[in-house]
């Protein structure tokens, strides 16, 4: 089934908003890894995580609703989109990340 170009959710997942969030959320896991090394306190580590957290779900979201959503992409580039989005959910889910 494919989604109708006018709908929200083309529109959410067009390629500009695709590499966007991408890029929005490899700067927030940027900005957790420099953090990090100076935190002080477990309030501080906690909101640290929630950034990073926040990061790698905007990753992984993008890349798979991106990977969904676009029709005009070769079908290998949307298969790797998919897949390179539950990868990285599944190493933050496993503790890898």
């Amino acid at each position: 089934m494919a989604v109708k170009e006018s709908s929200w959710v083309s529109k959410m997942f067009s390629k500009t908003t695709v590499i966007a969030g991408v890029v929005i959320g490899i700067l927030l896991v940027w900005v957790y890894s420099l953090l990090i090394q100076f935190s002080l306190g477990t309030d501080m580590l906690r909101v640290i995580r929630i950034l990073k957290n926040t990061g790698v779900t905007l990753v992984s979201m993008m890349l798979i609703g991106g990977g969904i959503v676009s029709t005009k992409d070769e079908k290998n580039i949307r298969v790797a989109m998919i897949v390179m989005g539950a990868l990285i959910l599944l190493m933050q889910a496993m503790g890898w990340m």
